[in-house]
């Protein structure tokens, strides 16, 4: 009887280790998933690329074109401004009346409200031409940056000067190759990178105000120590 049932188990077993046989056989090998391309992170340092190129030096050559040609138009305005209101105080003579003076105070106000709106306009020109420099360099080295890091199987560039990056392996930055090539662009006669038009922003100056809206042709009333005490604007 005992001989009976190992008998048994022994078939049983020969015919589950028979069928795992026959089912591992039956499959076919998966296919792998194909893998994803690699990405990577580029990094570059566009202060250095500037520096060593000489681009600095020529964006800040401009800049300071542009600021002293806005410097000069805004003396220019301020001494057509000061003449206006040297001329309405001339006229009131020795001793305007009240009335006069205080329209000669509004027009002082006038004036200086008007300068301070020049000088606004000048400091936002050139706020923008700062701007519009730094993006012409940015563009030009743009296409460079891209070249060599698909070169190196990278697909994506930041500037270490405007992003926050606590570490990164030599592998990723770019900046040396990206200057010699620049370089090399130069020495063969491409257009240089950061060669901005000098041609400085100029402010339009507003309208003069209009003349000291009062009677200075008619004999003033006099009145006893009374002068134009609004001072004249100032820069």
């Amino acid at each position: 009887m005992v001989c009976r049932f190992f008998s048994a188990v022994l078939i049983i077993s020969a015919l589950v280790v028979s069928q795992s046989g026959c089912s591992d056989s039956s499959r076919t090998p998966t296919a792998s998933a194909p893998l994803a391309p690699p990405h990577g992170v580029a990094v570059i340092d566009l202060d250095a690329v500037a520096q060593r190129l000489g681009s600095d030096a020529v964006m800040n050559q401009s800049l300071q074109t542009a600021a002293a040609t806005l410097d000069q138009n805004f003396a220019t305005i301020q001494a057509t401004y000061q003449t206006q209101f040297d001329t309405a105080k001339t006229e009131l003579g020795e001793t305007p009346t009240t009335e006069q003076t205080q329209q000669l105070a509004n027009f002082g106000k006038e004036i200086n409200l008007k300068l301070n709106q020049t000088r606004q306009t000048a400091q936002s020109q050139l706020t923008q031409h700062r701007s519009q420099l730094i993006q012409r360099f940015r563009d030009q080295v743009k296409p460079i940056a891209q070249a060599v890091a698909s070169q190196r199987g990278l697909d994506v560039v930041v500037s270490k000067n405007d992003t926050v990056i606590f570490a990164f392996g030599p592998t990723a930055d770019i900046t040396d190759e990206v200057i010699e090539t620049l370089l090399a662009q130069t020495s063969a006669g491409s257009k240089t990178p950061a060669t901005p038009s000098p041609t400085a922003p100029s402010p339009t100056a507003s309208s003069p105000p209009a003349r000291l809206p009062t009677s200075a042709t008619q004999t003033p009333t006099r009145t006893a120590g009374r002068r134009a005490t609004e001072p004249p604007p100032q820069r």
